[in-house]
């Protein structure tokens, strides 16, 4: 009996360390790397949910965020929405549930783009210089309303460019402090 179980009790002591290197305490680079759901929203109909998954990769620095559309009872695979580094967020289902109004930062500034449910295809709507954000749908799904950062003088988007590159040249302000007496007690 003791020949039987010498063996069986050095494989179990042999097997431990094994178990041990596969399990460890979570890092903070393990924490920092995981894929983070965000930003839920619920079709009309209750079928689907659109929501952002925002990923890190720390060797480049980089942070990315995209957009993914899955069933709301967990049947079938999810679908990748956005198909590049910048993703998308602030995905919003048109009340009919046909399409979803969202933004991404594709060509450099944030600019609503539209996801077709049924054929899968996606469309930028709007080149803005100053960008966009906030989109909501009208109830009838025929229009979208956004928020976009504008100079109060200007009548178009090209007057907004041109002062948007103005401002990009001139140099920051300064934030030096002149301070003459101490705090003292």
């Amino acid at each position: 009996m003791t020949r039987r179980l010498f063996p069986a009790l050095l494989m179990c002591l042999l097997a431990i360390p094994a178990v041990a290197q596969t399990r460890h305490a979570m890092s903070v680079p393990d924490f920092l790397t995981l894929e983070r759901p965000g930003e839920p929203t619920i079709s009309p109909d209750g079928r689907m949910v659109a929501y952002t998954v925002t990923t890190t990769n720390l060797d480049a620095n980089r942070r990315r965020s995209d957009l993914w559309l899955t069933a709301a009872d967990g049947s079938g695979q999810p679908r990748r929405l956005s198909t590049d580094s910048l993703g998308g967020r602030s995905a919003r289902f048109s009340p009919d549930g046909r399409s979803i109004a969202y933004i991404n930062s594709r060509g450099g500034s944030p600019q609503v783009w539209l996801f077709d449910v049924a054929a899968g295809t996606q469309r930028q709507l709007m080149r803005l210089s100053t960008g966009a954000d906030g989109v909501i749908w009208s109830p009838d799904s025929r229009m979208l309303a956004f928020v976009s950062e504008v100079y109060p003088n200007c009548p178009d988007d090209a007057c907004n460019q041109r002062r948007a590159q103005e401002e990009e040249r001139r140099p920051p302000p300064s934030r030096a402090r002149t301070i003459d007496g101490l705090l003292y007690r």
